[in-house]
């Protein structure tokens, strides 16, 4: 009998040794690793006798967006939401992590209850959890990575996991949430400012424009159309080729007279590949030149458009909105008078972001067609 209760304790014994191994706890210095990446943990591997993500809490990060631009650094701050006040303490966990599953950019924080580890943040001993069901905590920030970051590891993703405890020194009792984000390199279109179109004679235009963000140019491409719709290059240019001087000019010498209405455009293509088209100058044959300007382009969702544009009559028309793959997002009949016109054009909340067109018709032609992003 002695012997039988010798053995169980020392079973007892080992049980207690193998959980303090495989499920140890830190009330103060928590571990790292622990933030829901793949091949990785959460808080819950040690904090476990409640189900991750319980209904009425969560955990998320403010202030990283959708599309960083190489080399910008993005503040933030890390949100919970707890669904009982008597939470003490919060622990929490971030990483982000390219598409090959390396750590990406650099993160730094003027916040006293955290640490930085290996391009990785955690909590050094975790701030006190307001009385409410929600607490935010913010002084950090994540620095993008450099020019030298190859697309074929986009996305970036952030792995995120909390720990809203009740500070009682145990592994137990606490509430656990993780999440994760994703953010990849944002187009940032070329500005093209001061496009002006002048009829010098009956053959002869004369354009000129300078760029507003010069430095993110590879190379420009005038382009000139006589229906409004087809678009043929005149001129391409490298900036690598060109002075530091930023005043643009071309003449087109073949610059059709008579009653047609002839339109120019600079097409500009970033570094990064990425593509945007200068406002439309219509040159007419009595020296009319009347501009097209859309914008702020790009857009933000769940805001508007302003489209200005000059029509020779006024007219009733269609204002209509198409994606790439022709589909029909959007469409207004609006009256139009004689000469500028200024339309708004409403972005949904639920719009993709993505390049659109849009495209002012009238039964016999089209008075003009812009193309636009939406971020």
């Amino acid at each position: 009998m002695k012997k039988n209760s010798i053995i169980g304790l020392l079973i007892f014994i080992f049980f207690i040794f193998q959980s303090s191994v495989n499920k140890p706890y830190y009330h103060r210095f928590p571990p790292t690793n622990c933030t829901g990446a793949p091949n990785g943990y959460t808080c819950g591997f040690c904090h476990s006798d409640f189900a991750e993500n319980m209904a009425g809490g969560g955990i998320s990060i403010a202030g990283i967006p959708s599309t960083f631009v190489k080399g910008n650094t993005y503040p933030f701050s890390i949100n919970i939401h707890h669904f009982t006040k008597d939470r003490k303490k919060f622990g929490y966990d971030i990483v982000a992590l390219d598409a090959l599953g390396n750590k990406v950019g650099s993160f730094g924080t003027s916040n006293p209850y955290s640490i930085l580890g290996d391009s990785e943040i955690t909590s050094n001993n975790p701030p006190i959890l307001s009385d409410t069901d929600r607490t935010t905590i913010g002084g950090f920030y994540w620095t993008a990575p450099d020019s030298t970051f190859s697309p074929n590891r986009l996305p970036i993703k952030f792995y995120f996991c909390g720990n809203a405890c009740n500070s009682d020194g145990k592994p137990i009792g606490d509430y656990v949430y993780n999440d994760s984000l994703s953010t990849t390199i944002g187009i940032l279109p070329i500005e093209i400012e001061r496009f002006v179109a002048t009829r010098n004679s009956a053959n002869e235009v004369q354009l000129s424009w300078s760029f507003g963000n010069k430095l993110l140019l590879k190379y420009y491409v005038v382009q000139k159309s006589l229906n409004g719709t087809i678009y043929l290059d005149l001129d391409s240019v490298h900036v690598d080729k060109v002075s530091y001087e930023n005043n643009y000019s071309y003449q087109d010498n073949k610059a059709v007279g008579g009653n047609i209405c002839i339109k120019y455009r600079i097409k500009s293509i970033s570094k990064d590949g990425s593509i945007s088209y200068s406002s439309i100058q219509v040159v007419q044959s009595n020296n009319q030149v009347s501009s097209t300007r859309l914008y702020p382009n790009p857009v933000a969702r769940n805001s508007s458009l302003t489209l200005s544009f000059s029509s020779n009559q006024q007219q009733l028309c269609n204002v209509s909105v198409f994606n790439l793959t022709g589909k029909l997002l959007f469409t207004a009949k609006q009256t139009v008078v004689l000469g500028y016109n200024t339309l708004s054009i409403p972005i949904a909340p639920n719009i993709p972001v993505g390049t659109y067109f849009s495209i002012v018709s009238s039964a016999n032609t089209i008075l003009t067609k812009q193309t636009f992003l939406v971020k």
